[in-house]
């Protein structure tokens, strides 16, 4: 290399330094921005360095030159971006053409490449500007000038081995430390440039905060005091002074001027706080007290302090804040005072009353809701509105479904609902009856929120009613089958007598009658007539209950045993006929005449009912156990042991019109000549003779199912 490429090539070097100051000058964004005019600045400025650089380039020999433009164009297409590349390539491109020589085109070439390998580094290293490494820039400008030295081969064969055998190593070893530099140089250029700029943000940002900080403090009425717990000097904001009615000039910068204003009261609880808070510099401290504006009046302070430490870390400076809360305890007193007041208005009410959360939650509940419950608010709260602890009826012992509820109702609606009765029914038995007013609540977005219940204890209401009412109908049913008694045993009588004339006149006739006479038969005819309204008359004297009969204790499963057997052989045999006896030594008092009377009728009721048809006939037999609660469904019995017989059937079953009328004598909704409705009639006389009771169960298409019950007397111990 001779002494003048040497000074060529400091020349370039000193022209690659120039690029650093356009750096600086050009504010120049980091990659990946979008384009703007000042590219268009930077390109043409970046190719009036990469002429100069070529105008003072190392000539090896006619026609070829090298320069550092190469490393000009990598470090162009890392920093600059395409663009500014471009116009590099285009302009340096075009003044190496304009001097010519064997190695214009190779020329070209090299600058082309550097260019792009620069914009490949950049697309490289786009999410990672900041952190562009030594060896990063280092292996650049190697793959550039590695690329370089492969053109020379393009170069005539004589030169380019020539060339390469002259400048490999010169290149190899100057020109990527020199890439290196040169951007190691843009990149602190950089860095100092965006450190300025981040400290001029960082100002601008803090005297807006400043400023807001000011006006919020301002607009919040908040006093600040900074307390030097050497010197026990004290200085108090404007707005601090102002709080209390005093202007800035009024109120001296001394720990006396706090002491004095503070009321009596909390004035030594707030001094033991200060004195524990001179040990910690690592808390907040917040403390609420008194404190006497300049009107003799007082207002309620909350002040918060932090203790800041010397630079030993002992405690020198406590600093804080005034705000004025008066408005906000007044309003607080206020609420209390109103809350208590709600409180003893509910504690205190005569109705009870519940509240439930939007998830069905009961969440509070006054003593008398304790009361009429019959729980401790503790296990109420515990509970949801349909808790399947208490079995929610209605006034039969029916499930009411969920939707029914008035909570559901008052949900869906998003409206009050008024006297909804229903019944709870608790595990031991105990039921109450209650009238319920419900009402939403809603949130502050106008949201469910959930109900308030007002709930009235009508349980004694209840029972009067459907005691009277019972009473009532049982009066009716009464004073009709009495009716009905008295003219059936009237006519009874008078056609009791008829028919033994009747009877015996034609006994003796037929006496008297020669055999095989033709009258014979017809004289039999009137006997069997006369016996069976014989039998229709002892019918009626049962309705009537005019009958004497006896009544002596006996075991009744052996009786409805006994007549199970007779009646098998008169069921179809399309009726599958169950029985299921399980009462053993259990007694009752009762006719074994008028219990077998009893089945029977009842039996064949339900073989009517499948006539024609397939089904199932079944008979139980069972002692049951009846408390308060089931008593009351069979004719409000007494609670005790009974005999409970049960015919149920598969058959059309009983219309709910009709079911009221069963009972009635003659009533009937068989044809004419499939009986006289008098079974049904009979069978409840004998069976209010006998104390008990007896319910029909039925529905149309779904079968009947009639449960009679019979006192029990005792049980015999079996041998």
């Amino acid at each position: 290399m001779t002494a003048s490429s040497f000074i060529g090539l400091i020349n370039n070097a000193a022209l690659l330094m120039a690029l650093a100051l356009v750096y600086d000058v050009s504010g120049v964004r980091p990659p990946g921005r979008k384009y703007d005019r000042n590219q268009l600045f930077i390109g043409a400025v970046l190719s009036v360095i990469g002429v100069l650089i070529m105008l003072t380039p190392w000539e090896f020999t006619s026609g070829v030159i090298f320069d550092t433009r190469s490393i000009l164009l990598s470090i162009t297409g890392l920093f600059f971006g395409t663009i500014p590349t471009v116009i590099v390539i285009l302009i340096t491109g075009a003044y190496r053409f304009l001097l010519g020589g064997a190695g214009a085109w190779t020329g070209f070439a090299v600058i082309a490449t550097s260019g792009a390998v620069g914009l490949l580094w950049r697309h490289r290293l786009r999410n990672k500007w900041e952190t562009i490494s030594f060896k990063q820039l280092y292996l650049m400008g190697l793959a550039t000038h590695v690329l370089m030295l492969l053109w020379m081969l393009t170069l005539p064969k004589n030169v380019a081995f020539e060339v390469l055998s002259a400048i490999s190593l010169p290149v190899i070893l100057l020109f990527p430390p020199g890439t290196v530099l040169l951007g190691l140089l843009l990149i602190n250029r950089r860095n100092r440039i965006n450190a300025v700029a981040a400290v001029k943000k960082n100002e601008k940002e803090l005297q807006e905060a400043l400023l807001r900080q000011k006006e919020a403090i301002k607009a919040g009425k908040v006093g600040l005091w900074d307390w030097d717990l050497v010197t026990d000097k004290v200085h108090y904001s404007k707005e601090w002074k102002r709080q209390i009615g005093y202007k800035d000039h009024e109120i001296s910068d001394d720990f006396e001027e706090w002491k004095s204003r503070v009321h009596p009261e909390d004035l030594a609880p707030t001094q033991k706080k200060i004195q524990q808070m001179n040990g910690d510099v690592n808390k907040e401290f917040v403390l609420e007290f008194r404190f006497r504006h300049r009107d003799g009046s007082y207002r309620w302070i909350l002040a918060q302090a932090s203790i800041l430490p010397d630079e030993t870390g002992r405690p020198a400076r406590m600093v804080g804040s005034h705000v004025d809360i008066t408005e906000r305890k007044n309003m607080e007193e206020n609420l209390e005072k109103e809350r208590q007041f709600l409180n003893q208005i509910m504690e205190t009410s005569p109705v009870a009353i519940a509240v439930v959360n939007r998830d069905g939650q009961v969440t509070r509940a006054n003593a008398m809701a304790e009361k009429t419950l019959g729980i401790k608010k503790s296990d109420i709260y515990q509970r949801t509105y349909n808790d399947p602890e208490w079995r929610i009826t209605d006034f039969h012992g029916n499930k009411i479904p969920d939707e029914k509820m008035p909570f559901q109702i008052v949900k869906a609606t998003r409206k009050a609902v008024y006297g909804i009765e229903h019944a709870i029914e608790w595990p031991d038995g105990n039921r109450i009856f209650l009238s319920i007013n419900s009402a939403p609540l809603f949130d502050s977005a106008g949201d469910f929120d959930g109900s308030v219940s007002a709930m009235e204890n009508i349980t004694d209401r209840k029972n009067a009613e459907a005691e009277r009412e019972m009473l009532q109908a049982r009066l009716r049913q009464s004073r009709k089958m009495e009716s009905i008694g008295t003219l059936a045993g009237g006519i009874a009588h008078e056609f009791n007598n008829m028919l033994g004339i009747i009877i015996g006149n034609s006994e003796l006739a037929l006496d008297h009658i020669p055999e095989q006479s033709p009258a014979e038969e017809c004289i039999q005819e009137i006997r069997t007539a006369s016996l069976r309204a014989k039998d229709v008359v002892r019918n009626l004297l049962s309705v009537a209950r005019e009958t004497p009969t006896s009544r002596e204790s006996i075991q009744i499963s052996p009786i409805i045993k006994e007549s199970l057997d007779l009646m098998k052989k008169t069921i179809p045999a399309e009726i599958d006929f169950r029985q299921n006896i399980r009462c053993t030594t259990e007694m009752i008092s009762g006719n074994p005449d008028e219990i077998n009377q009893v089945l029977m009728n009842l039996v064949a009721n339900s073989v009517h009912a499948m006539k024609g048809q397939t089904g199932i006939l079944e008979v139980t037999l069972e002692a049951v156990q009846l408390d308060h609660r089931s008593a009351i469904r069979y004719e409000n019995l007494e609670p005790g042991g009974y005999a409970r017989l049960t015919v149920k059937d598969s058959g059309h079953g009983i219309a709910p019109e009709l079911i009221e009328q069963i009972f009635d004598p003659y009533f009937t909704t068989k044809e004419v000549d499939e009986g006289l409705g008098m079974g049904l009639a009979v069978v409840h006389g004998i069976v209010k003779k006998h104390d008990g009771a007896i319910k029909i169960e039925s529905a149309s298409g779904k079968g009947t199912t009639a449960m009679v019950l019979f006192p029990l007397e005792r049980a015999v111990n079996e041998l």
